[in-house]
């Protein structure tokens, strides 16, 4: 009896644990997201007596700067992903026939633990030393060292659950190493290509450090449009175009966690 009572509330005490990290995890999210409903023109929450408005989205949705700040964010955040995937899944293929190559995996997720300062400042002098500062090109070039290790270490996972028989009978039929690899292990991996993607763009749609050092002109993400108005003051309409990205990240976050899920099944 006292043992199960015992069990009961450690059970108890700790789902409220649990329960607890997550509120305060996702507190700031929630506040912001209020924050981008309140009708007034300076920051707080809705009430029921001040009521809900969606006039700070059709701002930043109206608004030339942060449409193309948006804009900007989605088609870097695209070709981040692209480029991650399209890089990652013939590395990840190597390493595997190649047992030699594979601390590469480890040199490639080295961007993964340098300070973002540190990403931006050489960025900036490399892409300065070539005249491509301030381009398309640099950010989504800077971005992807980022993207890269995410979908590198998804597809890695994915690619070691696969079953090397099944390559191998493709093989034994006739077809070539490109035409298995094409034909049998790429759709096998078409979920882990789906997550990694999704990783990097989210990945890209959030990073604002990098960008400040190589975005300029008419090539500006939407965390460098934000960026200089929090500075000065923190309005509704910033709170609402943080939470478009929130909502955007989410999003992709919340499909590349079910494509993960049908991978592993």
């Amino acid at each position: 009896m006292i043992a199960g009572l015992r069990r009961r509330a450690a059970a108890v005490a700790f789902h409220g644990f649990a329960l607890a990290v997550v509120a305060f995890v996702l507190a700031p999210f929630v506040i912001s997201l209020l924050v981008s409903f309140n009708p007034g023109r300076s920051i707080g929450v809705p009430t029921p007596t001040t009521g809900v408005t969606l006039e700070w989205y059709r701002v930043v949705l109206t608004d030339t700067l942060y449409r193309q700040g948006l804009t900007t964010s989605l088609l870097v955040g695209v070709l981040v992903a692209v480029a991650s995937v399209v890089l990652a899944l013939p590395l990840v293929v190597a390493m595997a026939r190649t047992p030699r190559l594979r601390t590469l995996s480890g040199l490639v997720v080295i961007p993964a633990t340098v300070p973002t300062v540190v990403l931006g400042m050489q960025s900036l002098v490399a892409f300065e030393a070539v005249g491509l500062r301030g381009s398309l090109l640099s950010v989504v070039a800077a971005h992807t060292m980022w993207g890269l290790p995410l979908a590198l270490l998804v597809l890695k996972a994915a690619h070691n659950r696969l079953d090397p028989r099944l390559g191998e009978a493709a093989r034994s039929l006739g077809a070539s190493a490109w035409r298995a690899g094409w034909e049998v292990t790429v759709p096998l991996l078409g979920p882990a290509i789906a997550v990694g993607g999704l990783l990097a763009f989210v990945a890209s749609l959030n990073e604002l450090v990098m960008s400040l050092f190589l975005a300029g002109g008419r090539v500006r993400t939407l965390p460098t449009v934000v960026w200089p108005q929090v500075r000065h003051a923190v309005r509704p309409d910033v709170a609402a175009a943080s939470s478009l990205l929130l909502l955007i990240a989410l999003a992709a976050s919340g499909l590349a966690w079910l494509l993960w899920r049908r991978q592993r099944a």
